[in-house]
């Protein structure tokens, strides 16, 4: 899955041991966060957890 996101023009880094993948934040951004939202559906959409 990280190798298809990286395909797409995503960018990894190790947070707390585990990988997050970031969306760009240049001009390049949109049309990225397009490319994976027409591949990969939106699952659900939830409330952030209080800490």
């Amino acid at each position: 899955m990280r190798d298809r996101l990286r395909a797409c023009g995503l960018f990894g880094e190790i947070i707390s041991w585990k990988l997050r993948m970031f969306v760009p934040t240049d001009e390049s951004g949109v049309g990225i966060l397009a490319k994976v939202l027409g591949t990969y559906l939106v699952a659900r959409i939830s409330e952030r957890e209080a800490s």
